[in-house]
C-alpha cells in the first residue's frame, strides 16, 4: 500500500475519490492546495500506470487535464511531474480510471488548522 495525500479548502470535497483526483507522496505540497487534509491509501502495484510528461509551466497545464487524455492511455493512474501556480514542483499521481477510484481507501480527512 503506498499513502498519498489530497488537499482541498472543503472537507465534502474529500470524500469521495473521483476519476481526475490528484495525488502526491508530499503531505506540505498538498498542503499548498488547502487546509484539509484527505489521507490515501492506495496499492500501485495492482493498477496500470504511465508516466505522463508535457508539463507546461507557463500555462501551469498538463496533458493529463484532459479527460479524454486520460482516457486515451489506457492506464489506471498518470504519473507525472507538477507543480502549483506559484512554481512549487510535486510529484503527481492522477486516477484515470474506474479502477484506481475504487483502489483508493481514505484513511482520514482532517482541518490542519486544529493542528496549530
Amino acid at each position: 500500500m503506498t499513502t498519498l495525500y489530497r488537499a482541498h479548502r472543503i472537507a465534502s470535497a474529500l470524500t469521495s475519490p473521483v476519476e481526475g483526483w490528484c495525488l502526491t507522496d508530499n503531505r506540505d505540497a498538498a498542503l499548498r492546495y488547502g487546509h484539509v487534509l484527505a489521507t490515501v491509501e492506495i496499492d500501485l502495484d495492482a493498477l496500470t500506470m504511465v508516466e505522463a510528461g508535457g508539463y507546461d509551466r507557463e500555462a501551469n497545464e498538463t496533458p493529463a487535464d484532459s479527460r479524454a487524455f486520460r482516457a486515451a492511455q489506457n492506464a489506471d493512474i498518470l504519473g507525472y511531474d507538477d507543480e502549483n501556480e506559484r512554481g512549487e514542483y510535486h510529484y503527481t499521481w492522477r486516477l484515470a480510471s474506474d479502477a484506481a477510484v475504487a483502489a483508493c481507501r481514505i484513511v482520514s480527512i482532517v482541518d490542519t488548522r486544529d493542528e496549530e
